[in-house]
């Protein structure tokens, strides 16, 4: 994207209002898409004017030395943050996505793959960004903190596979962009082997050179919410004649509706984040009902260390080491 292009695209559908508090700046003071906007643009037109993969002569190496660059990966990785806590859960995944845009979807698929076999290579840890002192800029310094790290989850795994061997189709449905998701769960180099024909999620039009744009796809659906029960109800219901899921598994807000809208699910499995909001009331359900027969919701526990299930429906959140069944 030219400067122009990108300053337009990282405030498109960002609302002008301020950000969640906890995104207030290092010395406390509001920071909204147009403080930080302008600094990200500002910092990306140095870029673009000095990378040799852009406009520039200068070697990635050097880049990555520079005020600038610091400045730009953590004012947009905070960007990121700010916004999924900010607004509805649709600004989020929809402004992620836009970064994609003047990119083919091969391209796509192949920066997706070469970031999951670089972040399997990791442990899960947690890190924290804090923009240089020196750019300031309009919105001043600001830090994020965030999780890093990539695992493939062998029960998974083994859980696609098995259903799949007894003759039981099975689909991902996901509030990632596509060609994203789709490269972890449909490259044998990963594990899970879904037929990329079966991998649904968030998709962009694409003009007549093949390149994304940041425009969402026409008649189809946001899979993220009930987008994804509307997707799952057009693409699948109909196609396995009228039937509803026999299992349904998520792990978020955004996976509620698919979790519980299916009258004939035998089976919604929670992976357990210790979710609040509209998830816990699913959760709050399954613990209610652990060791019931005929139970329909379930939770599975995880260790958020390890990023490795565990053999419980409790689990253990990041930096801590005690098993919780709820938030």
């Amino acid at each position: 994207m030219s400067p122009e292009e990108f300053n337009e695209i990282i405030r498109k559908d960002i609302p002008k209002d301020n950000f969640n508090e906890n995104f207030n700046n290092n010395e406390g003071n509001p920071i909204n898409i147009e403080l930080i906007g302008a600094d990200i643009y500002s910092d990306y037109r140095f870029l673009y004017d000095n990378y040799e993969g852009l406009n520039g002569n200068k070697s990635l190496e050097h880049i990555k030395e520079t005020l600038e660059y610091k400045d730009f990966i953590a004012k947009t990785r905070y960007l990121y943050s700010a916004i999924g806590s900010s607004f509805d859960l649709a600004a989020g995944y929809t402004w992620s996505m836009y970064l994609f845009s003047k990119m083919t979807s091969d391209e796509v698929s192949r920066l997706s793959e070469e970031s999951i076999i670089y972040w399997l290579k990791h442990e899960i840890n947690r890190t924290t960004w804090t923009s240089p002192l020196a750019l300031k800029g309009k919105s001043g310094i600001i830090s994020v903190t965030f999780n890093t790290g990539v695992k493939a989850i062998k029960e998974m795994q083994n859980l696609y596979k098995t259903l799949m061997y007894n003759g039981i189709d099975v689909y991902i449905c996901s509030a990632s962009y596509l060609y994203v998701v789709r490269e972890f769960a449909s490259n044998p180099k990963f594990g899970y082997s879904i037929p990329k024909e079966n991998v649904f999620g968030m998709q962009l039009e694409i003009d007549n050179n093949n390149l994304i744009k940041p425009e969402l796809k026409i008649n189809y659906h946001q899979t993220q919410g009930e987008g994804k029960t509307k997707t799952i109800e057009r693409f699948l219901v109909k196609k396995h004649g009228g039937k509803s899921p026999l299992i349904v598994g998520g792990d978020n807000h955004g996976d509620v509706s698919m979790l519980s809208f299916f009258k004939d699910t035998r089976f919604s499995l929670i992976i357990n984040r210790c979710r609040d909001k509209e998830l816990f009331k699913l959760s709050k359900m399954a613990a209610d009902s652990i060791g019931m027969k005929n139970a329909r919701y379930h939770l599975q526990g995880r260790n958020e260390n390890t990023g490795k299930f565990i053999q419980s429906q409790k689990s253990v959140l990041f930096g801590t080491n005690e098993e919780r069944l709820l938030r």
